[in-house]
């Protein structure tokens, strides 16, 4: 993510998405996907790195996490996992992947 936020500014919104969800959004997949059936502060870690992911995107860094996800079509990932059949699907992914571009 650190590497993303260094080359961020050179990159069209589109572009920054597609390498998130490409890079991070598996890594946020697959700790969804250990974590199904825990507590509920482990997913509130989860849900801090794709909060941060979002503002590091969206180049904003004061404003609501919500609304930045909200903006990019994303799921919280409390409920990515409970919306979705398989738990290795976060809202990142299948909402990117549904959302026309």
């Amino acid at each position: 993510m650190r590497a993303l936020r260094h080359i961020r500014p050179c990159l069209t919104l589109d572009a920054a998405k597609s390498v998130a969800v490409s890079i991070v959004g598996v890594r946020l997949d697959y700790c969804n996907c250990l974590l199904h059936g825990t507590s509920q502060r482990n997913f509130d870690r989860v849900q801090r790195v794709q909060n941060s992911l979002a503002r590091v995107i969206t180049q904003a860094s004061h404003r609501s996490a919500t609304e930045l996800q909200r903006q990019l079509y994303w799921l919280p990932i409390a409920n990515a996992s409970s919306s979705n059949s398989a738990p290795s699907r976060s809202g990142l992914w299948a909402i990117h992947n549904a959302v026309p571009s």
